[in-house]
């Protein structure tokens, strides 16, 4: 054998290995896309008039996101350095599997969209009831009966929300996090989500 032909056959291998990475770790990893718009509609299961937020997830990857966390961080810009909060999105004892396009393809009722409530917490009472906030948020926290549209409502552009999404590659088994973008008080709409992959979003007439 030949220099040229070591060469060659080193770079032929190379390229295979190449090409069999990427399509076995980057083409087909998970990969989680949060809704463009944060769902504002009519809360049925609560008292008349109150609306309730929920928020889209989708794993548009080819493998499932396994064991999925979220935390949901809540700032009010230029009040106060530390005025960062968090809320509860979905169910605390909600680990949901986002099923990618691999299982969908054997079994169609699988899932790869959640949608999980943007709700208060005892920690967000009990930031929301510091003397830096408006009179009104500070005794509704102080009630517990402080709600987001309280807080959108006071407060509006000045609201940042953040989601990360923890979780498990269904196939490497590799602990993985995604971030949503910043929403601000243009990106809380009332409407509904598609159904489908929820990245379209449908306003109210």
């Amino acid at each position: 054998m030949t220099i040229q032909d070591i060469i060659l056959s080193f770079i032929c291998s190379f390229f295979a290995s190449f090409i069999f990475w990427l399509l076995s770790v980057y083409l087909t990893e998970t990969k989680i896309q949060f809704a463009d718009f944060i769902e504002k509609s009519i809360n049925v299961y609560a008292n008349s008039g109150t609306h309730r937020y929920r928020l889209k997830v989708i794993n548009i990857g080819y493998r499932e996101f396994l064991e999925v966390n979220y935390i949901v961080k809540l700032s009010i810009k230029r009040l106060h350095t530390a005025n960062t909060t968090y809320l509860a999105f979905g169910y605390s004892n909600s680990n949901p599997v986002l099923h990618g396009r691999r299982w969908q393809k054997k079994n169609k009722n699988l899932n790869a969209t959640w949608t999980g409530q943007l709700t208060m917490t005892e920690a967000s009472y009990k930031e929301f009831a510091k003397n830096i906030y408006a009179t009104n948020i500070r005794n509704a926290a102080r009630k517990k009966t402080l709600t987001l549209t309280d807080i959108l409502n006071t407060y509006k552009d000045k609201v940042n929300i953040q989601v990360y999404a923890f979780g498990y590659d269904g196939v490497t088994g590799a602990r993985k996090m995604f971030l949503s973008k910043t929403y601000t008080y243009t990106d809380v709409l009332e409407g509904k989500y598609n159904v489908g992959d929820g990245k379209y979003f449908k306003k109210y007439k």
